[in-house]
């Protein structure tokens, strides 16, 4: 009788069906990488490609960019991967991104989810073979820097009595259209000037009652920068409000952004030299609202913080120059439901970014009304 066949293990074999075993695990734990999906809205297809990486300390960081509008690359905050779990916030926009890792680590089934709706989506682990080609910077499309645009065609009219926005921005761009609904006269000349009201002095009463719609095109290709962006607001009113203004400096309580006895804790940005400046504003991870500021500079983040108070300016000390990637988290009123575990901004201001605002008294620019009518028909 043949004696039953009892080899010896191969210590090789077993160590090659070993790590053949281990290598989905593997795998499924490196989640840095290069992802890319579609994101179905609608009738409309987005070509999201995601990025992420780990720093020196084992943080993840990541960036979205969706092809279909640009490429602009939007950082993600808060990025988490939880055994075979990523999660994240979607930047600019409400609700998260929570996906599952595939044994193979090569895809990521999962959606994206607010309030409102779910959207699924699916990234798959890119490859140089497979990689969607990127657009070139969103800044290749913008004005000439030394242009100084105008609205071309503008339409001016009374806003219809009792209309309400519905929680959407009173101004938008969209392509080559822009339009301001149910605006005042002293909204424009926030918009045009960077200013709050108690910087605008001798307006008329109708100033803050009467309410306008806009609808405009610029007169010159491209998308404006910030300046000129109020450059044409202001071109506006000279025009069909016949605004005439004088500038001068007064003496105003103001808060003034400092650094913090630790100094700042935020980033030079990472954005190239034709990149695109822009703050985004979606739902905190806790409550209140989270601003993403990518490749701005401290006085763009001032104007955009301005909005918050009504009562005083906000001015620039805080010695900085340049531009900076960061983000902040906070709640613009601390006892309102929605706002939940967020700081105030005082603290939100001081706790995460390393700068503090503080009460004192600083010159400020006004513009004093000479005169002003109401615009001029269409």
């Amino acid at each position: 009788m043949p004696r039953p066949l009892n080899p010896r293990p191969c210590p090789l074999l077993a160590f090659a069906l070993l790590a053949l075993a281990a290598a989905p695990v593997a795998l499924a734990q490196d989640i840095a990488g290069t992802w890319q999906g579609t994101l179905q809205v609608g009738e409309d297809s987005h070509r999201i490609v995601l990025k992420i990486s780990k720093s020196d300390t084992g943080a993840l960081n990541a960036d979205e960019y969706d092809i279909d509008t640009g490429g602009l690359r939007i950082p993600v905050n808060d990025v988490t991967f939880d055994g075979s779990t990523l999660k994240f916030p979607m930047t600019g926009h409400g609700g998260n991104y929570v996906g599952k890792i595939s044994a193979d680590g090569n895809t990521i089934v999962g959606g994206w989810k607010d309030d409102n709706q779910s959207q699924p989506i699916t990234f798959t682990r890119a490859t140089p073979r497979t990689a969607w080609a990127m657009p070139g910077p969103a800044a290749s499309t913008a004005m000439p820097a030394d242009a100084h645009p105008s609205f071309e065609v503008a339409t001016i009219k009374p806003s219809a009595p009792g209309e309400d926005l519905n929680g959407r921005a009173p101004f938008l761009e969209q392509g080559r259209h822009y339009t301001a609904k149910t605006v005042t006269l002293i909204r424009l000349l926030r918009v045009a000037y960077g200013i709050q009201p108690q910087q605008i002095l001798n307006a008329p009463a109708w100033a803050e009652t009467d309410k306008f719609d806009i609808e405009a095109e610029p007169d010159t290709l491209g998308k404006p920068s910030d300046e000129q962006y109020h450059e044409m607001y202001r071109k506006l009113l000279e025009d069909r409000f016949k605004l005439s203004i004088r500038r001068e400096k007064r003496q105003f309580p103001v808060y003034a952004l400092r650094p913090d006895k630790d100094g700042p804790k935020i980033a030079k940005s990472s954005a190239g030299p034709k990149d695109r400046s822009y703050i985004l504003a979606n739902p905190g991870p806790h409550g209140g609202g989270t601003l993403t500021c990518v490749n701005v500079t401290m006085d763009y983040f001032v104007s955009t913080l301005m909005i918050t108070f009504k009562d005083r300016q906000i001015v620039d000390q805080t010695g900085l120059t340049g531009r900076y990637d960061f983000s902040l988290t906070f709640a613009p009123d601390p006892l309102a439901p929605e706002a939940g575990t967020a700081p105030d901004l005082f603290h939100a201001v001081q706790e995460q970014l390393g700068l503090k605002l503080e009460s004192t008294n600083a010159p400020v620019d006004v513009i004093v009304i000479d005169h002003v009518e109401p615009p001029t028909a269409n």
